[in-house]
């Protein structure tokens, strides 16, 4: 994995709440999406953010890449304050904080082949002008393992792991310093994820940089991230070191995530936790810890206060009890390679050879 630096970006009590109801609607109720997260992501570190649909992943990537305007909070990004700069004076920004959707296909323009989408990119930004255009979108697409003749294609005209290493060469066509990846493998194929993953690895080393991975696929994350934060209704339950959270995870909500990951050559265990109930409605919230409706070892003061984030010697967890819940055992096995690129991944894939980052896909593919 990479060799965190200093800080590069902080966030501080975040929050962003949604107001629905029309000008004319008697009630007022408001949608809780972030409440109160605070977390940092370091010079060429990968931080990885997981939990259920509906936790507020997504928005927090929006709200932090300003897509979305934070209700109040603090966004820090090397050194310098975005929640006040406005319009235009943001510019400057886009260039160190990049983005990677979800959706490879809904978020490039169909109407703009590969050459018009990133070669836009770079005259706003000002990085090339005339034929240097043309030249570095080439360079750009043969970072992502595409060829640069496929500059003179339509979105339409790519697989859809194609189209998302076009959307990892826009992200990196204005030479970011951290890259938001909003579930970005999460609508590929199975046989395609474990290249786009290789791919994101590689070009992190090579650019040194910083990844806020948004993900609900822990075996991904546990192949990516260098630190996790989960995440519950709009809060940041526990923080911790990636190794740490997989193998002694302090909140029962963390245990059972785990809890429901295949793990390939491992036995089923018989003390899963298993998660009864929906995500509590962010319209009204529960009292106390948002995920005491469904903790099996909840107790009155669960309900009523709502825990703080503590240290556990290991990482961070907002939990009363995070002490007195029985140890969790890995039934995963362990890694045999030192450079974090895990077997288990790899054994997901069975009967796929994920090709090199570098290795042009050919058009017709999945790739």
């Amino acid at each position: 994995m990479s060799t965190p630096g200093k800080p590069l970006l902080r966030v501080e009590n975040l929050v962003k709440h949604f107001n629905i109801g029309g000008p004319f609607s008697a009630s007022k109720q408001v949608i809780h999406a972030v409440d109160g997260v605070s977390l940092h992501v370091d010079e060429r570190e990968t931080l990885a953010i997981v939990g259920e649909s509906g936790c507020g992943k997504s928005t927090l990537g929006r709200v932090i890449m300003r897509l979305i305007e934070p209700t109040s909070g603090s966004i820090n990004l090397s050194g310098e304050e975005l929640t006040t700069v406005k319009g235009r004076a943001l510019l400057p920004y886009r260039r160190k904080l990049q983005m990677v959707f979800q959706d490879p296909f809904g978020s490039l323009n169909p109407r703009m082949t590969v050459q018009e989408t990133l070669g836009d990119l770079l005259r706003i930004h000002g990085l090339a002008s005339g034929k240097s255009v043309k030249l570095r979108v080439g360079e750009l697409l043969e970072t992502v393992g595409l060829p640069a003749s496929s500059a003179k294609r339509y979105p339409h005209e790519f697989s859809g792991g194609q189209r998302q290493r076009v959307g990892i060469a826009r992200a990196l066509a204005v030479n970011p310093s951290i890259i938001v990846c909003d579930e970005a493998v999460s609508a590929l194929d199975v046989s395609v994820q474990a290249q786009i993953v290789n791919l994101l690895r590689d070009i992190q080393v090579e650019f040194g940089l910083s990844y806020l991975f948004i993900s609900h696929d822990l075996m991904v994350v546990r192949h990516m991230a260098d630190r996790v934060a989960v995440m519950y209704l709009g809060r940041i339950i526990e923080t911790g070191d990636t190794e740490n959270i997989f193998s002694r995870p302090r909140h029962p909500y963390t245990r059972a995530l785990l809890d429901v990951v295949p793990i390939p050559g491992a036995l089923r265990k018989d003390d899963r936790m298993v998660l009864k109930g929906d995500v509590p409605n962010p319209l009204t919230p529960p009292a106390g810890c948002h995920f005491n409706p469904r903790c099996p070892f909840a107790i009155n003061r669960c309900r009523v206060e709502a825990p703080t984030l503590q240290s556990t010697g290991e990482g961070l967890v907002a939990c009363h009890r995070w002490n007195e819940i029985p140890a969790w055992v890995d039934p995963s096995p362990p890694p045999k390679d030192s450079d974090g690129r895990l077997e288990r991944l790899q054994a997901r894939f069975v009967g796929n050879d994920p090709s090199p980052a570098k290795q042009p896909a050919e058009a017709g593919t999945t790739a």
